[in-house]
């Protein structure tokens, strides 16, 4: 975790002026990861990213505040849309939803008012002005769309928005020189999962470099790691618990909430 991380820094006897570090995560704390990106700034001279396997949402803005990023073939970085929980649900959705449909309506709103002007002016009713139709046209298409626009609420569009400037504004901390590539890792991409390859990360960050040798070797030993990260902490999680069994003899009786966590492990303790 980060404040291991830290610790363990700060613990050195003796610092080298640069320093790597291998990521690999589905997303996580932004305050998190701001605050490891941060530290490692100040603590050393160079701060290189290694992209091995996955690196999304929060790890991405540790992208941003690295100095070089190392990333392989089998690399990927993500957008930095922030996820929100869902009330009552497990599972979460994107900061950027809410803004999506807030634009998908003001657009239908658009098309109806202009294809119910156009067909009231077509029947050349000699009463109707235009202003009159225009009018008309209007309330047709606030009365079709109110019961969409009304299922959104002020309060949840207000921490969306907040949790989307969070963001930005630690990017723009990390780095003030990527402003324009912190407003397209933001709001450009249609989805959270959306694949931002060696290619694409090339255009949007100015230090992006294919790994040396040595570093494909490094890349190889923590195959499992930062390739399956689930997958690796399930088997280490077996291995823990085996060795408990040899032992004393019994399981670790906290053995299935463990599991049932490890992927939120995975995604905080890069």
């Amino acid at each position: 975790c980060r404040r291991s991380l830290m610790r363990l820094i700060r613990g050195l006897a003796e610092r080298r002026p640069n320093v790597i570090l291998v990521a690999t995560t589905f997303g996580g704390d932004p305050d998190a990861a701001y605050r490891m990106a941060r530290f490692l700034q100040q603590q050393y001279d160079r701060f290189t990213l290694c992209v091995f396997g996955f690196c999304k949402s929060a790890g991405t803005l540790l992208a941003i505040g690295a100095d070089e990023i190392v990333m392989s073939n089998f690399g990927e970085l993500g957008p930095l849309d922030i996820q929100v929980s869902k009330e009552d649900d497990f599972r979460s959705r994107s900061g950027l939803d809410i803004n999506e449909a807030l634009d998908e309506i003001a657009a239908q709103a658009i098309l109806l008012f202009e294809d119910y002007l156009l067909s009231i002016l077509s029947r050349r009713q000699p009463t109707f002005t235009t202003r009159t139709a225009a009018d008309l046209a209007s309330h047709m298409a606030v009365e079709l769309l109110a019961p969409i626009s009304s299922q959104i609420d002020p309060l949840k569009l207000g921490e969306m928005n907040r949790a989307m400037q969070i963001a930005s504004e630690y990017g723009l901390r990390l780095n003030p020189t990527l402003e324009k590539t912190i407003g397209q890792l933001v709001e450009g991409y249609p989805s959270h999962s959306f694949v931002i390859d060696f290619n694409e990360a090339r255009e949007l960050f100015r230090t992006v470099r294919e790994p040396t040798p040595d570093e494909i070797q490094l890349e190889e030993l923590l195959f499992s790691m930062v390739r399956r990260p689930i997958e690796f902490v399930d088997n280490l999680l077996s291995l823990l618990v085996e060795k408990e069994q040899q032992e004393y003899g019994h399981p670790h009786e906290h053995r299935s909430s463990a599991e049932g966590t490890a992927p939120q492990a995975v995604e905080t303790d890069d």
